[in-house]
């Protein structure tokens, strides 16, 4: 068995992305206030937690070879990690000494589950059928969490502002600029124009708003250094300040973030259909 082999099954890998990644995002927004921004380091002591399950479900016929797999294994999950937490979601503070609680525990995590397996030996079989609800329902809940998730990946990625908020002075510069509602009524974006253009509003509008004043990203445009960007409401601009492809998510189109959002749960559909498919017996 080829090392690549050995490592955890695609939908092991799925389940572990949702626990290690959205999931604290979505703790922290839940149970601290808007001051208290997740940390970098945070999501690599989830992946540590979480980690060890997934090693323990590496596929290697000796002991050595499901260390091997296990060191892989925690090697890729954190490179998933540093590239999130670096490129796609750059949170208010970089990894420290904890990035690398990931691969011990994977490692452990891989004898654990060898041990296991070599007390409780269990015929192979396809998957069951309910691996197609579980997979659906994985794929429903991400299509619906999706956009809070990157709402609050954005929002803990954006500087602070170091200005008072104000609509700027006359044509702004050539660039990417983030249009902020402060009148705390929905609407998004509507009215706005930029060089007598209609402004769309973003997909996930962010809110910044925090005690009693709001503060709502729902445009980002890019004017070219002439055009007159106006707003029929209490508003601002500012060059885009939020870090990461994040800053681009919250404006692509619904069908993309669904896409994103249920990605984990067809992953575990399309598998369990591969296994359930190669598990039969041939056709007589």
């Amino acid at each position: 068995m080829t090392l690549l082999r050995a490592l955890p099954p695609p939908t092991a890998w799925a389940v572990w992305f949702v626990a290690a990644v959205p999931m604290p995002l979505l703790v922290n927004e839940a149970t601290h206030p808007i001051e208290t921004f997740p940390h970098s380091p945070e999501l690599f002591l989830w992946a540590a937690v979480t980690l060890p399950v997934l090693a323990a479900l590496v596929r290697a016929p000796s002991f050595v070879g499901a260390l091997a797999a296990g060191t892989v294994t925690g090697a890729l999950a954190l490179l998933i990690i540093v590239a999130l937490s670096r490129w796609v979601a750059p949170l208010d503070q970089q990894a420290d000494f904890r990035v690398y609680a990931t691969l011990p525990s994977a490692v452990l995590g891989a004898a654990a589950g060898f041990g296991l397996r070599r007390l409780w030996r269990r015929p192979a079989r396809p998957p069951r059928r309910w691996r197609y609800a579980a997979g659906g329902v994985l794929a429903l809940l991400g299509m619906i969490l999706v956009t809070g998730v990157i709402e609050t990946a954005a929002l803990h990625s954006t500087d602070a502002p170091t200005s008072v908020p104000a609509p700027p002075s006359g044509p702004p510069a050539a660039g990417r600029w983030a249009v902020h509602r402060h009148d705390a009524e929905p609407g998004g974006a509507a009215g706005c124009t930029i060089g007598g253009r209609p402004v769309d509003t973003l997909t996930v509008p962010v809110d910044y708003s925090n005690d009693g004043t709001a503060d709502v990203w729902v445009a980002t445009v890019t004017p070219s250094g002439t055009d007159d960007l106006r707003c029929p409401f209490d508003w601002s601009a500012r060059p885009v300040d939020t870090r990461g492809a994040v800053s681009y998510l919250v404006s692509w189109p619904f069908p993309a973030l669904w896409l994103i959002g249920a990605a984990p749960g067809l992953i575990v559909l399309a598998e369990t259909f591969a296994r359930r498919r190669a598990g039969q017996p041939p056709a007589q």
